[in-house]
């Protein structure tokens, strides 16, 4: 994806944001945003680029919190909340 958004990008489609950049933000900020971001530069200014967009940037906030509230969580009970 790094590779694609650099020779097509900002956004998925070229020069179009489309709800693509939108899902793959959503799950950028819901499993790894430091991780994917330091690893590709073109996927962390797409990240950027959605989150500058009032709406998108308040879901991705929610998204960070509560996945960051689930690793706390797993931090503290392992097995997860089923065990």
């Amino acid at each position: 994806m790094n590779r694609r958004l650099a020779s097509r990008g900002p956004y998925i489609l070229g020069p179009r944001f489309s709800v693509a950049d939108f899902y793959l933000c959503f799950w950028i900020a819901y499993l790894d945003v430091d991780g994917v971001c330091d690893r590709c530069p073109q996927v962390a200014n797409l990240y950027e680029l959605v989150r500058s967009r009032p709406s998108a940037s308040r879901y991705l906030d929610e998204t960070e919190r509560a996945a960051a509230s689930y690793a706390e969580m797993l931090k503290r009970t392992p097995g997860g909340v089923i065990s």
